[in-house]
């Protein structure tokens, strides 16, 4: 094992966004050396000063040279993006080809390695999938910088496949090539391998307003602020109707769905959604968004580095091997808060190739409460989720069928709490297999990614703005010496949501304690899912001026009051 030194590391700020940094360690480098060679087979050669990358012969027998390098990316947050990333070799004095060609490749390394312990009997698998081609170079002492910038962003990514890199001569086959470089080993520390990466972080939204429009008017607006990515950013939106607006924030809004594309100055997009209503009114939508917008994928427990963020299906799934699948999907609420009142909140998911011959795919959709992002959700990070108002989806009852699931509750919970809206977790009820030589079930629905609009994953939105135009008073279980006013002959009371599904009744009675008004004589505007009544008292004959006392009473016989003023 070598002594752990302290890694050279170096960061700049190229620009108000972009950052460098160079790594070029020393001893604590982990790069090491292979022979392929009966007597060297099982000999670790971590300690080499020297990347020997070779197909010679020695006492007789032919002898294959390999080289692996690996940085420790750990400084570069996983979501950056990678603008660039040079690794530069510099080149020993004594490379010096006979024959052949020394023309290399620079392949990913797709297992772990131990840098004391590395031999050419055990070294890692490698692959040739992106693999980059290196020219052949003659007999030259030159220093080489190879361009690695896509092979760097994986590793950023998804920390999971960082192995770094097997350097092997293209021609294992022709005899007396090679190409020598210094290692991380080598006393002199400007020869060692450094690595420069220049990146950005990805835009995101720093902080928004939405305000809804004003009752009977389209004065709604979006305000906006950016940050990270490459600055300067353009906008564009779309919205209702044939709105557009390359403006960073809109104005003069009417209700509906606006979405946004952000470009940076490098090219990369950030996409989002916001939700303008309409004060005093209910508001209806339909958001079916595309790959840009939507954000959904499933997380593999089998392969837990994998990624599926672009996959056009999500679902829940178990196998006989112990695999499990769990979908992962969200919508945005951005717009939603605690005066709005959401009526509806219909997610309707498209099935396909559902499977339950062996055992049932009862599942449940979960709302999670740790955030997570399409481009990195894997296993091993997936998002935690709360048991509460989980909504099922009972067992299957063909390959195709698809689901409506009422999100009424929970995205009432993101209006109430916008900062808690990290979506949800498809699983199957029950993970375990208890047939070791039958296969699978699963449930199984297109995302957003599908190529066919119809089939993305539905979500159906009403909700009613209260904004200050009319004010809900709360039932009460013990009167209060207030008398609220009606308006213009409407009362408006909110009431606990544990009446929401049930049957209610009323009645109005006088300062005698006389019933002049019951359920039976009421017209009630009664919305489900709304926890909000609004109750027209005009034509009921009551004195203006006088005070009343409402009661309504639920289907299990409780009752709450509340003193009024008939105006």
């Amino acid at each position: 094992m070598k002594p752990l030194l302290l890694l050279t590391m170096m960061m700049s700020i190229v620009s108000i966004s972009q950052t460098t940094v160079t790594l070029q360690p020393g001893s604590s480098g982990k790069d090491a050396m292979v022979v392929g060679h009966p007597t060297y087979a099982n000999t670790n050669y971590g300690s080499l000063t020297q990347h020997q990358i070779q197909y010679w012969t020695i006492s007789g027998s032919t002898m294959t040279k390999r080289n692996y390098l690996e940085f420790d990316l750990s400084s570069i947050p996983e979501n950056a993006i990678v603008l660039s990333a040079d690794l530069t070799l510099y080149g020993q004095s004594f490379q010096t080809i006979l024959s052949g060609s020394n023309a290399l490749y620079i392949r990913k390394v797709t297992e772990s390695w131990d840098e004391s312990t590395l031999t050419w009997n055990n070294k890692p698998a490698s692959t040739s999938t992106g693999q980059i081609s290196v020219a052949h170079a003659g007999n030259s002492t030159a220093n080489d910088v190879f361009d690695v910038t896509d092979h760097v962003q994986e590793f950023v990514s998804r920390p999971c496949n960082n192995f770094g890199w097997e350097f092997r001569l293209q021609n294992e086959t022709t005899l007396y090539s090679k190409r020598f470089y210094y290692s991380s080993d080598y006393t002199v520390a400007s020869k060692r391998p450094k690595l420069v990466v220049d990146y950005i972080l990805p835009m995101e939204l720093d902080a928004y307003t939405v305000t809804h429009a004003s009752s009977g008017e389209s004065d709604g607006s979006i305000n906006i602020t950016m940050d990270e990515g490459a600055p300067p950013y353009t906008y564009s939106w779309t919205g209702p109707g044939s709105f557009t607006s390359s403006s960073e924030d809109i104005t003069e809004l009417e209700p509906g769905v606006y979405y946004l594309t952000v470009t940076d100055d490098e090219g990369y997009n950030y996409y989002d959604y916001f939700l303008v209503g309409r004060e005093c009114e209910i508001t209806q939508v339909e958001i079916q968004p595309d790959a840009n917008f939507g954000i959904d994928a499933y997380v593999w427990k089998d392969k837990s580095c994998a990624l599926s963020a672009n996959s056009s299906l999500f679902f829940s799934y178990k196998h006989n091997s112990g695999d499990v699948d769990r979908g992962l999907i969200n919508f945005s609420s951005k717009g939603l808060n605690s005066d709005t009142q959401i009526l509806i909140a219909d997610l309707d998911l498209d099935g396909t190739s559902h499977f339950n011959t062996y055992e049932d795919n009862t599942s449940t959709l979960y709302r999670n409460t740790e955030s997570w992002t399409e481009a990195t959700a894997d296993w091993d990070n997936k998002p935690a989720y709360t048991l509460v108002d989980g909504v099922a989806l009972a067992n299957t009852t063909s390959s195709g069928q698809d689901f409506t699931l009422d999100l009424q509750t929970h995205f009432q919970y993101f209006a109430n709490n916008p900062s808690t809206n990290h979506g949800f977790t498809l699983k199957m009820n029950d993970e375990s297999w208890s047939h070791p030589t039958l296969s699978l079930s699963r449930m199984m629905f297109y995302s957003s990614d599908e190529g066919t609009p119809s089939r993305r994953p539905k979500l159906t939105l009403s909700y009613y703005v209260n904004g200050g135009c009319k004010t809900y008073y709360p039932l009460q279980e013990k009167l209060s010496h207030n008398a609220y006013p009606s308006v213009s002959g409407k009362l408006y009371v909110k009431y606990r949501e544990r009446y929401r599904q049930g049957i209610l009744k009323f009645n109005i009675y006088d300062k005698s304690n006389a019933i002049v008004v019951d359920d039976g004589d009421l017209t009630i505007e009664k919305i489900y899912g709304m926890n909000w009544l609004e109750i027209d008292l005009s034509s009921e004959g009551l004195i203006t001026d006088d005070h009343y006392i409402l009661e309504v009473i639920d289907d299990k016989g409780n009752s709450k009051r509340l003193r009024f003023k008939y105006q």
